[in-house]
């Protein structure tokens, strides 16, 4: 899962959730900035509520 791909994924009939570990890989939080963490939520947030409602 990425935000590359999670649009098509939430969009299969067959998936009723998805996991969020690919938003908050240690890397991008190491230096104690969640700011990136906190893009990526809100980009996989702005995504279900397209797919989804």
């Amino acid at each position: 899962m990425s935000t590359a791909n999670v649009e098509e994924y939430l969009s299969s009939s067959a998936i009723i959730a998805c996991g969020g570990t690919w938003m908050v890989k240690p890397a991008l939080f190491a230096d104690g900035d969640f700011s990136k963490v906190e893009q990526i939520a809100r980009e996989a947030m702005d995504v279900v509520k397209k797919v989804r409602g």
